[in-house]
Formats: structure tokens, C-alpha cells, sequence
């Protein structure tokens, strides 16, 4: 039974390994076929969750590509007991965003996230999910714990950027600074700071080629105070980069990745270890392939980098049954010293290319697999960003696909790998 479901764009093109692979030469397995699309149905509660987070009440927050009112995404509230409100449903079109794919806490109590289109500027192409027709460059919009939603910038497109990703993040100014993976004066993407006003500055603009990276996948905040990040494409090998940016906009490239051993297109945010150094997977790459799964060009890494610019693969994933393949998302570290993270293929083999793992890994590369998804009919499926913790020791993370609905879970999970679906999403759909 092939459960698997193709991936869509989270951040801009190609931010998922899946569309990272249509995007680039078609990168998956030549044996690899999407399953059908599915019933042209609208999940209200919203469809294919794709970003989570924890507010300061104790409840999960986090987005939907689709599903809603308008099919074009949604912002939820779930509790630790597993129910779900819409706070907003996304409409597109000129006065809203459409597919969010992100959310942060904001020091005012409002939450900010961007959506990888809607706006009131038009683009070239069709939004992501090749389902709409109306071309848009997305936004950053603002929605207050009461569920009251305003834009506070729509991108042109141009030299402003276009389709931001989706890692927002706020400096001790108050401001927000992203990336937007298109635009920019040299046509490769920017990276931005805008006031919560809604005033933006273009801080830096991609520019390409062998000496620098383009379409730029995510930022973090650096406990030194500036921003690092990667690229999915750019350096000599065109296989992405990792950089850093100082909120002045100085711009450094640290690694260039050779899509060999050392990784391809990375587009996870990376995040800051307790020694300094910071940690990010790629979804190709490494030393391990496997013909039958979506990883013949690798199956992705965990690395470290200095902020030195010094790359070390920690470990390589070697895709089949008994391993994951394919780590979309980021890393976490948690109290033990270790990272946490997901893969969206390998593992149980009711999927094509397997449904994806939860695993653990050493700051020295020694992995473990904490679980297997799809063990069950109900079990998510394809985990493609990482797992948050929370203060009860437990993660939580979300899936986009598998579920009582097959649209998606949030789920539950011990350190010893114990999972539990708190939520399906898709459950409320109108014909």
C-alpha cells in the first residue's frame, strides 16, 4: 500500500526535499510516483499542518497550508488535550496572505508568521501547491491571541524580495528579519528587516553563482547577535550554502556545500548548540544512497559548523527500513546535550521510501531511532519540520500527511520514542 503523499512547498520553491528534488532535475528515485491528488474536498479545520509552536498560555499554535474557510490555510490553537479552534481562516487575494507556513511569538503577546503567497502585488507563476490560480508574493501578517488578523507587509516581488520563508525572527530592536527566497536587486532572494509598522529595508540581496547562495530557506538569531542561515542553491556546486549576516546586512558565506558527502540543498533553519557552534541537516547528500528510496543523490546529513566557517558531517542517513532518509527539518537540543530532530522518508516500509522517523543524535554523530511513522492506519506520515519540546519533558511535532483523514497530525512524544496523535487534522470538510 503506498501511503506516501508528493510534499508541497513550506517556504518558498523547492523547501521541502520533495519539491527541492522537482525543482532541481528531478532528484527523487526514478521509481518514485506521487499518489493521486486527493478528493476535491475543503477541510475547515484546516489540511497538511506545516508549523508549530508553543504559546505563552500552554497551548499549541501553528499553521495549515490549505484547508479553512477559503482553502488557502489557516492558523490553529490546539491544547495538550488535543482540541483544536481556527483562530484565522487565510483568504488570499490583495487584503490577505495565503499559505502560511510559519509562526512566532512576538514580545508584544501577537503572534507573526509569513505566507508564501496572497498579498497585493502580482507575481510570476502559480502559488505553491500548483492548485490556485491567482499569482501573489506573499506577506507577513500579524494575528492577536484574540484572533483579529492584519497584514503588516505585502511583498512586491521586485527589489523587496518575494515568497519570504518561513523562519521570522525578533531582535532585542524589536524588529522582525527574514528571508525571502525570490526578488531582491540581483534576483536571488533578500534578506529583510521590516518594524512591526510595517516598514521594510532590504538588508542584503543574494547574488548567485559560485560566490554566493540564492533562495535563501531560513534564518536564526545568533546568541552573538547576528543572523546565520542557509540557501538552498548557490556556491560552485549549486548545491546551497551556509551564511552569516550582521543585522547591518554584512553578509558572509561560511560553507558552500558540494553535493557530495558533505550535503545538498539544505533549507532547515539551524539552530545553536551549547558549545556555540550551530547544527542543520540537508535533505541530499552524504555518503549512503539508496536506489529504492527518494535518495539517489544521498539521503541527507546532520552537520556542524563553526562560526569559523568549519563544516563536520555528524552522520549520514542511510534511507531503508531499519534508518531514516531525508531530515527536512531542523534540530532541537535539549537538556541532555543531544539534538532531536525528524526525517520525512526511510522507516516503515508502508510508504514509498519508507514514513519517515523521530531520531536522536550526539553532538559526536551517534544516532538513534526514537520512532517509526506509519506504524499504524492512523499514525502520521512524512514529518517534514522538527519537533519542539516543552516544559513537560515530552515533544510535540506535526505531520502533513497520514491521520484518521490522511491531512495531517500534531502527536506527542516521550524521550523514549512513545508517540501519541493528539489531533487529525482534516476532519471537518465541506464538498
Amino acid at each position: 500500500m503506498n501511503r506516501k503523499r508528493p510534499l508541497v512547498a513550506m517556504g518558498g520553491c523547492c523547501s521541502l526535499a520533495a519539491v527541492l528534488a522537482a525543482c532541481n532535475g528531478g532528484r527523487f528515485a526514478a521509481g518514485f510516483q506521487p499518489s493521486p491528488a486527493p478528493p476535491p474536498l475543503i477541510s475547515t479545520d484546516g489540511s497538511n499542518p506545516n508549523a508549530l509552536i508553543q504559546g505563552a498560555d500552554g497551548n499549541f499554535y501553528g499553521t495549515t497550508q490549505s484547508g479553512g474557510q477559503y482553502d488557502q490555510g489557516v492558523m490553529f490553537k490546539l491544547t495538550p488535550s488535543g482540541v483544536e479552534t481556527v483562530v484565522h481562516s487565510f483568504a488570499g487575494g490583495p487584503d490577505d496572505g495565503a499559505v502560511p507556513q510559519g509562526l512566532i511569538l512576538g514580545s508584544d503577546g501577537n503572534y507573526y508568521g509569513t505566507t508564501l503567497a496572497g498579498g497585493s502585488s502580482a507575481c510570476a507563476g502559480p502559488e505553491a501547491g500548483g492548485n490556485r490560480t491567482q499569482s501573489s508574493c506573499g506577506t507577513v501578517f500579524k494575528i492577536t491571541p484574540a484572533g483579529v488578523e492584519s497584514l503588516v507587509y505585502s511583498f512586491g516581488g521586485g527589489v523587496d524580495g518575494g515568497a519570504p520563508s518561513p523562519s521570522l525572527v525578533q531582535a532585542s530592536n524589536g524588529d522582525l528579519y527574514g528571508a525571502a527566497s525570490a526578488g531582491g536587486a540581483r534576483g536571488n532572494g533578500v534578506i529583510f528587516q521590516l518594524t512591526l509598522a510595517g516598514v521594510e529595508t532590504v538588508l542584503y540581496s543574494f547574488a548567485g553563482g559560485s560566490g554566493d547562495g540564492a533562495q535563501p530557506a531560513s534564518l536564526t538569531l545568533g546568541t552573538d547577535g547576528n543572523l546565520y542561515g542557509v540557501t538552498t542553491y548557490g556556491g560552485p556546486s549549486n548545491d546551497g550554502t551556509v551564511f552569516s549576516a550582521t543585522l547591518g546586512g554584512v553578509e558572509t558565506v561560511l560553507h558552500s556545500f558540494t553535493g557530495g558527502s558533505d550535503g545538498e540543498l539544505p533549507a532547515a533553519p539551524l539552530v545553536e548548540g551549547s558549545d556555540g557552534n550551530f547544527y542543520g541537516t540537508t535533505p541530499f547528500g552524504g555518503t549512503s544512497t539508496n536506489p529504492s528510496s527518494r535518495c539517489q543523490h544521498g539521503c541527507g546529513t546532520v552537520f556542524r559548523i563553526t562560526t569559523a566557517g568549519v563544516e563536520t558531517v555528524l552522520y549520514a542517513f542511510g534511507g531503508g527500513i531499519a534508518n531514516g532518509a531525508n531530515p527536512d527539518g531542523g534540530l532541537i537540543q535539549v537538556s541532555d546535550g543531544n539534538f532531536y530532530g525528524t526525517t520525512s522518508s526511510g522507516g516503515n516500509a508502508g510508504c514509498t521510501g519508507g514514513c519517515g522517523t523521530a531520531f536522536t543524535i550526539t553532538p559526536v554523530g551517534v544516532e538513534t531511532v526514537l520512532h517509526f511513522f506509519g506504524a499504524t492506519s492512523s499514525d502520521g506520515l512524512a514529518p517534514a519540520v522538527g519537533l519542539i519540546e516543552t516544559v513537560d519533558g515530552n515533544f510535540y511535532g506535526i505531520t502533513p500527511f497520514g491521520g484518521q483523514f490522511d491531512a495531517g497530525t500534531l502527536y506527542s512524544m516521550t524521550p523514549t520514542g512513545v508517540e501519541t496523535v493528539l489531533f487529525s487534522f482534516g476532519g471537518s470538510a465541506n464538498p
